[in-house]
C-alpha cells in the first residue's frame, strides 16, 4: 500500500516544489487509512505549490480528524482551498489555523465550512494570551461557534440516540 509519504513526495514533483522535511518526516509510514492528526503548527508549509501538495495529502486522508496549521503565514485564498478540500471529508472534526494572517474573508469561509461539514468540532484561530496575527472580526468568530455549537449538539443526539 502507498504511504502519505509517497504520495506527498509525488505530488512535490507534480508541482516542481521542494518537499517540506517535516511534512515528509510527520507522514511517515502512514497509509490513507491510518492518519488521523496532522500538527504542522509552525512550520512553513508554502502558500502556492507547497499547498497544493498538502491539499493532496488531506484530500487523501479521510481518517484525519485533527488538522494543525497555525502559524504557517496562511492567507485567505489558502484558507478558500483547505475550505474547499474540507467541505466535504468525512473525518475532520478539529481545524487550528492560529497565529496565521486571516481576516473577514477567511472568517466567512470557515463559516461556511462549520455550516457544510457538520462533523466539524472545533475551530480555533486564536489562543488566549498568545500572540495572534489572525483578525477575523468578533461578530463572524461568535457565528463560527454557535455553528460549531450547533454541530456538537447534532453529534452529542446521534450518538444517544
Amino acid at each position: 500500500m502507498t504511504t502519505l509519504q509517497h504520495l506527498y513526495l509525488a505530488s512535490c514533483q507534480r508541482h516542481c516544489v521542494k518537499a517540506n522535511t517535516k511534512l515528509c518526516e510527520v507522514l511517515g509510514g502512514h497509509t490513507a487509512s491510518d492518519l488521523q492528526s496532522l500538527d504542522l503548527s509552525e512550520n512553513y508549509v508554502g502558500t502556492e505549490g507547497g499547498w497544493a501538495c498538502l491539499m493532496d495529502v488531506i484530500a487523501a486522508a479521510p481518517k484525519l480528524e485533527v488538522l494543525d496549521i497555525g502559524s504557517n503565514y496562511l492567507q485567505t485564498e489558502n484558507i478558500q482551498d483547505l475550505c474547499t478540500r474540507l467541505a466535504g471529508h468525512p473525518g475532520i472534526r478539529a481545524v487550528k489555523l492560529n497565529n496565521n494572517r486571516l481576516y473577514i474573508e477567511s472568517g466567512k469561509e470557515l463559516l461556511r465550512l462549520v455550516r457544510q461539514n457538520r462533523n466539524i468540532t472545533d475551530v480555533e484561530v486564536a489562543t488566549p494570551g498568545v500572540p495572534n496575527d489572525n483578525k477575523i472580526p468578533e461578530k463572524i468568530m461568535n457565528q463560527i461557534t454557535r455553528e460549531v455549537q450547533i454541530n456538537i449538539s447534532r453529534k452529542h443526539r446521534r450518538s444517544s440516540a
